[in-house]
């Protein structure tokens, strides 16, 4: 708007341009894809401090040093800072930022108080029990936490044959098949590894769509193919999966019975970690895949993320399926 103005052309209103979530494929109209939000008066009442930052970013981009810059909430919000990790070397490797389980609010008021090292903070009264003592795990080395009457009991609801799932998904802005919604994930590949019995060798099946091609129908044939009836359907942070697998069984009517059994016999095997059950104060108060894997395995590269040629993360696996 302050360019325009300043070429002498007027601008009598302004609109924000956004996505309907609540827009479905093939069920709307296609002009109901997007919602406008008529913000001319607050655009009017920005416009008069353009210049001013204009010039002052212009003068940052000019300078060979990165400006001095105090880590604040733009760090992390809306996005990480592609500079984040320049203005974080100050900073010791673990740090007030590194810890999970905290807002980043309170990671702030942390940090402005001096609070930076894991050893800052292990005395931080604002902080939970259970936060002080991944703290004190983690600096002192201790040995994990093994409750094993929970564990037993976690252990005993599982059954054979058990099948182990993850799904890769794309979530587009803009729904190429019917049925989906804006920013809805839609399965596009699964990795499954069926075991009959205690014991047995782990058998790998794997379906990836082809590109350009709804995927849905042959991911839910697929399932329906290989997860034997009344199995025991693992995943870790099942949320994804079970989401899925509903959505297919909602879609697919002649296959709805055998993917709702699937749906209702999903186990998440990421509850020992969340319950800490099992807890590696290398863990650093997370239960993410990696986390576990790290603390579990420190030295096994193969099952280190990063060793990984090409895709090491899900959303790689979109970007280069797209």
């Amino acid at each position: 708007v302050f360019v325009l103005a300043t070429c002498k052309i007027r601008i009598s209103r302004v609109f924000f341009v956004k996505l309907n979530t609540c827009f479905e494929k093939g069920v709307n109209d296609e002009r109901e894809l997007f919602l406008l939000e008529n913000i001319s008066s607050r655009v009017a009442s920005l416009v008069s401090g353009v210049p001013n930052r204009a010039k002052n970013m212009l003068s940052a981009i000019a300078k060979d040093e990165m400006p001095r810059q105090p880590i604040h909430n733009g760090c992390f919000n809306p996005s990480d800072c592609e500079n984040r990790e320049e203005c974080f070397k100050c900073l010791p490797e673990d740090n007030v930022f590194s810890m999970s389980g905290v807002s980043h609010e309170i990671k702030y008021k942390l940090y402005r108080r001096g609070k930076c090292s894991f050893e800052d903070m292990k005395n931080e009264p604002s902080l939970s029990p259970l936060q002080k003592k991944q703290i004190e795990m983690y600096l002192t080395d201790a040995p994990p936490i093994v409750d094993r009457e929970n564990l037993k009991g976690f252990l005993s609801t599982l059954w054979y044959p058990m099948c182990y799932l993850d799904f890769e998904t794309m979530q587009l802005p803009f729904p190429p098949f019917d049925g989906l919604h804006p920013f809805e994930p839609c399965a596009f590949q699964f990795s499954l590894h069926k075991q009959e019995h205690k014991g047995a060798p782990l058998e790998h099946i794997s379906c990836i769509a082809k590109p350009g091609c709804d995927p849905r129908r042959l991911i839910a044939e697929a399932l329906c193919e290989n997860i034997p009836d009344g199995a025991c359907v693992t995943a870790y942070n099942m949320q994804l999966e079970k989401m899925m697998v509903l959505a297919l069984a909602k879609r697919f009517e002649d296959l709805h019975d055998k993917l709702m059994s699937v749906a209702n016999n999903i186990t998440d095997m990421m509850r020992p970690f969340e319950e800490r059950w099992y807890y590696d104060g290398k863990m650093k108060g997370s239960c993410s895949l990696k986390s576990v894997l790290h603390a579990l395995y420190p030295d096994d590269r193969e099952l280190d993320y990063q060793s990984l040629s090409g895709v090491h993360n899900g959303q790689e696996a979109t970007t280069v399926y797209a």
